[in-house]
């Protein structure tokens, strides 16, 4: 069963076609575990510091902290995880996008975010986890607030946590898990979890910002704007120089209601498989083509290849981050 979640406010997009810092939100969750899909409701819709490297002792000098929570609500279902032991390596072969699928969490929002990133600018994923080789981390996150704004930035924040995460069979990681097992997913997830949520996943399954999730990652504001802002064109010249800029960029798609009061919009919604009040990653877009490429976080579902004038019709929100440019760039 689905949570249901509080949706903030939405400001209105500025001159320039951005908003700072986003008050809309989304939150799904992923399949739930008897392999059904879940029904959907609205859900609430960072730099180049590295953390320290493998091996400095200067990371287990952060406190270790508490492991967050396990049990999450859904509806009538509660799920009780245990911590468990499920592997060792924090990276295979760098980060990449396919690195990262949602689990049973409502946090769409942050795992699009990982993605975004992971496609974009692996560098930072990658420089963001310290192995401390005891069976523990450090990952270096960003504390923010509302009024972050340029030239502002997150304080770095390095936050220790276990390499065991909650499971329910006892070998995988029950939220956010790689199908490479890979750990760096469930380590953001996790110490993500104990620096916003209150160490406790039950407050990361209620839905949350992308924008924030991407600043908390990333260290410096990031911004978004509605589809409904722009032309076509100017949407797919946006889209193309932001990607090809290195910029993460995700989408949130239209809100359930929308579709329960339009047939026509839930049958076009259905048919490219795209999900109400759910974040996704912009992956691709071929302007010549008219044509926008979207990743599920869930790491399968993932929608057809959309024209840009279905892009506009399914999705409401753009979210974008804005990455330091990596170090020796003019």
């Amino acid at each position: 069963m689905p949570v249901a979640a509080e949706r903030a406010s939405k400001q209105g997009p500025s001159q320039d076609g951005q908003n700072k810092s986003n008050d809309h939100a989304v939150g799904t969750t992923q399949a739930p575990l008897t392999g059904s899909w879940v029904a959907y409701l609205k859900g609430l819709v960072g730099g180049d510091k590295k953390a320290p490297n493998v091996g400095d002792d200067s990371a287990k000098k952060t406190p270790l902290s508490k492991d967050p929570k396990a049990s999450t609500r859904h509806g009538n279902e509660v799920v009780e995880p245990k911590y468990t032991d499920v592997g060792k390596q924090v990276y295979k072969d760098g980060a990449a996008l396919g690195d990262v699928n949602q689990g049973y969490l409502a946090n769409c929002y942050l795992v699009a975010a990982m993605g975004a990133i992971a496609m974009q600018r692996p560098d930072l994923v990658e420089s963001m986890i310290k192995d401390n080789g005891d069976g523990t981390a450090t990952v270096m996150l960003y504390t923010h607030d509302q009024a972050l704004a340029p030239p502002g930035e997150g304080k770095a924040t390095p936050v220790r946590v276990s390499l065991k995460m909650p499971s329910t069979d006892g070998k995988n990681p029950v939220y956010a898990k790689s199908p490479t097992r890979e750990l760096w997913p469930s380590l953001i997830e996790k110490a993500y979890v104990v620096l916003y949520k209150g160490g406790d996943y039950q407050g990361a399954n209620t839905g949350g910002s992308t924008t924030e999730a991407m600043s908390a990652m990333l260290g410096t504001p990031s911004t978004d704007f509605a589809l409904a802002s722009k032309s076509d064109d100017d949407l797919l010249t946006t889209l193309t120089g932001l990607l090809k800029s290195g910029k993460p960029i995700a989408a949130a798609s239209l809100d359930k209601e929308d579709l329960k009061k339009d047939a026509a919009l839930r049958d076009l919604a259905d048919e490219r498989q795209v999900y109400p009040w759910h974040a996704y990653v912009v992956k691709r877009v071929d302007a010549k083509a008219g044509v926008v490429e979207l990743h599920n976080p869930w790491g399968s579902s993932h929608p057809s290849p959309l024209s840009v004038a279905d892009f506009r019709k399914l999705y409401q929100w753009v979210y974008v981050g804005h990455p330091k440019a990596p170090k020796g760039t003019p």
